[in-house]
C-alpha cells in the first residue's frame, strides 16, 4: 500500500436539516432530461466508487475517487484503473480484486453494467451531497431500490423516480436540461433543432426566482417533444402516478376518489408519492398536468414570415451574427378544450388523494397541492377568463368535481389543499416556453415560500410583491375578478375568492387573493389552511416519537404539554385570535377523548381546537358628509 498523504482536502458538506416547522419547501414533480456532461468525464465518478466499494471490503481504503478511467466500456474501465492503481504503488493483489469485481458484473449482467458506464460518462456527475441524502433517505441498493444492483446504481446516475433536494437554481440547471425540451418529434438533419422550456424546469425557475430557499424534484422520465401526439404527451400520466394502464385518453379519466391508493412501502412508490416520504415538504407542484392535456392542432409549428429582400449599402465589416429568437415565441402555449377541463380536474383530485391516502394514518395531509388554472382553447363552452366560476357551477353540485360533495366535507375537504394560480405570466425568462409564457404554479409557490420564510406561513401572502411579473395572460379585468360575485354551490363568490390571481397593481405587480379551493368557507383563506397544516404536522411527528410508549396517563400528559407548547407559540406569534384568550387552542387528551377499547387497544386520540386569526383582505371607508353646507353658502361665505 502507498503511504499516506497529508495535506488539504475538501469534502462537501451537508446541508443542513430541516427546522420541523418549516413551511416553505416545495416539491416539483415532472417531466426533465438528466443534463449531458458538459465536459468529458475522466476522473472516477461517485456512482462506481461506492458500487465498488459495496463489491469489494478493501475498497473504501483507496483512493478511487481521484483514479483517472476510461469510460468507453468495461474492458476499458478495469484497463484504465488498473494502469492508474499501478501508478499508485498498490499491491497486485488489490488490483485483482477490483478487477474480479467488475469481470464478475460484466459475466452476470453486461447489458445493464454498460448502461451504466455510459450514463457515467455521458451525464453530469450526481454531487456527493445528492448521493448522501439520498442515502440517509435509505434510496440506495438494498434499501428501498430493490432487485438488480447495477439497475439501481443506474437509476440513482439517471435520478429517475427520486427525491433530490436542491437548494439554488444553479444546482438544478447542473444536473437537468430543463431547458431541452424538443419540439419536433423528428428533428431536421444538418441543423440544430429547435428547443424550448420544459414545464417543470419554468415552475422551479420562477420558484427560486421569487425567493423560494429549498426544493425536492423527482424526475420522472425525459420530456416528450411539444408536437408528439396526443397520446405521447399523456403517456406521462403514468409515470407521474396519476393514471391507470387502461387510461390512454383524458376521456377515460374517472373516478378520482377512487384512484389505487399508495403502498407505505417507499420501494413502490412512483410521482407524486415521493411526497409521503419528504416530511419537510408544504407544497407540492406537478406542472406537466396542463401539457398532457392539451389540444394542439397544427402538426408543424409556424415558420418565420420572410424578409423582403432591400438594397443597402455597408462598410466592409463583419456584422456580429444575431443570436435566433427563442422557438417558443412561434408555439401556441397548452390550451385545453371543454372536454379536457373535468379530466384536469380528476387528476388534480388524484393528487390530492395520494396526500390523503385515503384517510389512512400514513398521509401528507398537511401539504398543499399548488396549480395552475389551465389556458383554455376559445370554443362554445370553454369559459373565458371572467367566466371561470360560472362554468365550475354549470353541473349539479355533487356531479361537478369542481367542488366538494357533501360527503367530502362530512370526511375531510380534499379541495382545501388545493391552491390554484391564475392567469398565465409573460416574465423576463418566459420567451423560451411555448408562446413565449408560463403557468404560474412555480411563481405561486415562491411567493408563498417567502412569505412564510419572512412573516410566518399563518400570514396572507395576498398584496406580497411579485418580482418577475411583466405581463399576463389572458389579461383579466381585476376589478370585476375582485368584485364580481357569482352564485356558486359554496354561495355567492367572486373569482378572487376562489383563484389565487397574480397581477399588477399601483405599487407593482403583486398576488391579489390567496385563497384555497374549499367549498367551505371557514375552510378558504390560505394562511388558515397553512396554519392547520402546521398544527396536523406538529401533531404527526409528536405521535411519530411517541408511538412506542404505553397508552397512560404519563404519555397522555406528554402529549398535552407538546401541543400545548405549540399552541402558546403560535398565539404569541399572532397566528391565533386573540379575541378568546387560552381558549384560541385547547388541546385535550385522555379519558374524554378515548374509549376504554382505544386504550385497551393502544390508540391513543388527541384532540385540537385552534381558532385562527381570520385575515383581513379588504377595509371599506365610507366618508358621510351629512353637515356639508350646500355649494351656494360656501359661496356666501
Amino acid at each position: 500500500m502507498p503511504a499516506r498523504r497529508f495535506g488539504l482536502s475538501f469534502e462537501m458538506l451537508q446541508p443542513p436539516a430541516a427546522h420541523p416547522n418549516r413551511t416553505d419547501i416545495a416539491c416539483f414533480v415532472g417531466c426533465v432530461a438528466r443534463r449531458r456532461a458538459r465536459a468529458p468525464v475522466q476522473a472516477m465518478p461517485e456512482v462506481l466508487v461506492r458500487w465498488l466499494e459495496d463489491q469489494v471490503t478493501i475498497a473504501p481504503t483507496l483512493p478511487l475517487r481521484t483514479r483517472r478511467v476510461d469510460l468507453t466500456d468495461a474492458a476499458s474501465l478495469i484497463d484504465s484503473l488498473e494502469k492508474s492503481l499501478a501508478a499508485g504503488g498498490f499491491t497486485h493483489v488489490t488490483i485483482a480484486r477490483i478487477r474480479a469485481a467488475i469481470e464478475d458484473a460484466k459475466d452476470r449482467d453486461a447489458g445493464v453494467l454498460q448502461a451504466l458506464i455510459d450514463a457515467c460518462r455521458e451525464l453530469e456527475p450526481v454531487p456527493v451531497s445528492i448521493l448522501e441524502d439520498l442515502r440517509l433517505r435509505d434510496f440506495r441498493p438494498g434499501g428501498h431500490l430493490t432487485g438488480n444492483v447495477l439497475a439501481a446504481w443506474l437509476r440513482i446516475q439517471q435520478l429517475r423516480d427520486l427525491p433530490v433536494m436542491l437548494d439554488s437554481f444553479d444546482a438544478f440547471d447542473t444536473l437537468f436540461a430543463w431547458d431541452e425540451r424538443p419540439v419536433l418529434v423528428t428533428p431536421p438533419q444538418g441543423v440544430d433543432p429547435p428547443l424550448v422550456c420544459t414545464s417543470l424546469g419554468a415552475a422551479v425557475r420562477a420558484f427560486f426566482g421569487e425567493g423560494g430557499a429549498r426544493c425536492h424534484v423527482v424526475r420522472t422520465a425525459d420530456p416528450a417533444p411539444v408536437l408528439a401526439t396526443d397520446a405521447a404527451r399523456f403517456a406521462v400520466l403514468g409515470p407521474l402516478g396519476l393514471a391507470r394502464a387502461n387510461e390512454t385518453t383524458p376521456a377515460e379519466i374517472h373516478d378520482a376518489l377512487g384512484f389505487d391508493a399508495p403502498d407505505a412501502d417507499p420501494a413502490s412508490w412512483r410521482g407524486v408519492q415521493h411526497v409521503l416520504g419528504l416530511a419537510e415538504v408544504s407544497f407540492l407542484c406537478v406542472p406537466d398536468l396542463a401539457d398532457a392535456l392539451a389540444f394542439r392542432s397544427d402538426p408543424e409549428p409556424p415558420t418565420q414570415p420572410a424578409a423582403v429582400p432591400q438594397r443597402h449599402f455597408h462598410e466592409c465589416v463583419e456584422d456580429p451574427v444575431p443570436p435566433a429568437p427563442p422557438a417558443g415565441r412561434f408555439l401556441e402555449p397548452p390550451r385545453l378544450q371543454d372536454s379536457s377541463l373535468n379530466a384536469w380536474m380528476q387528476l388534480v383530485r388524484r393528487a390530492l388523494a395520494t396526500l390523503g391516502n385515503r384517510g389512512k394514518p400514513f398521509n401528507r395531509g398537511d401539504v398543499q397541492l399548488v396549480a395552475s388554472l389551465p389556458l383554455t382553447v376559445a370554443g362554445a363552452t370553454a369559459p373565458t377568463p371572467d367566466e371561470w366560476l360560472a362554468w365550475m357551477s354549470a353541473s349539479p353540485g355533487d356531479a361537478s368535481p369542481w367542488w366538494s360533495s357533501a360527503d367530502e366535507i362530512d370526511h375531510g375537504e380534499a379541495l382545501a389543499h388545493l391552491q390554484a394560480g391564475y392567469p398565465w405570466l409573460v416574465t423576463r425568462e418566459s420567451a423560451d416556453c411555448p408562446g413565449g409564457i408560463e403557468a404560474p404554479e412555480g411563481t405561486l409557490a415562491g411567493v408563498l415560500a417567502r412569505n412564510a420564510l419572512a412573516r410566518g406561513a399563518y400570514r396572507s401572502a395576498a398584496f406580497m410583491p411579485v418580482v418577475r411579473y411583466v405581463d399576463a395572460e389572458p389579461r383579466l379585468n381585476l376589478t370585476r375578478a375582485m368584485d364580481h360575485t357569482v352564485d356558486t354551490p359554496a354561495g355567492l363568490l367572486a373569482l378572487a375568492e376562489r383563484i389565487c390571481l397574480i397581477g399588477p397593481a399601483p405599487r407593482g405587480p403583486q398576488l391579489h387573493s390567496d385563497v384555497t379551493f374549499a367549498t367551505q368557507a371557514p375552510s378558504r383563506p390560505g394562511p388558515v389552511r397553512r396554519l392547520v397544516n402546521v398544527v396536523v404536522n406538529a401533531a404527526r411527528r409528536t405521535g411519530e416519537e411517541h408511538a412506542f410508549e404505553p397508552n397512560g396517563e404519563p404519555l397522555w400528559a406528554e402529549v398535552r404539554q407538546r401541543l400545548g407548547q405549540l399552541g402558546r407559540e403560535l398565539l404569541a406569534a399572532g397566528a391565533l385570535s386573540s379575541d378568546v384568550g387560552a381558549r384560541a387552542f385547547v388541546v385535550r387528551c385522555g379519558r374524554d377523548t378515548m374509549t376504554q377499547s382505544d386504550i385497551d387497544a393502544g390508540r391513543l386520540v388527541a384532540e385540537i381546537e385552534l381558532v385562527p386569526a381570520q385575515p383581513i383582505v379588504r377595509i371599506l371607508v365610507v366618508l358621510a358628509l351629512r353637515d356639508a353646507l350646500p355649494v351656494g353658502a360656501r359661496a356666501a361665505a
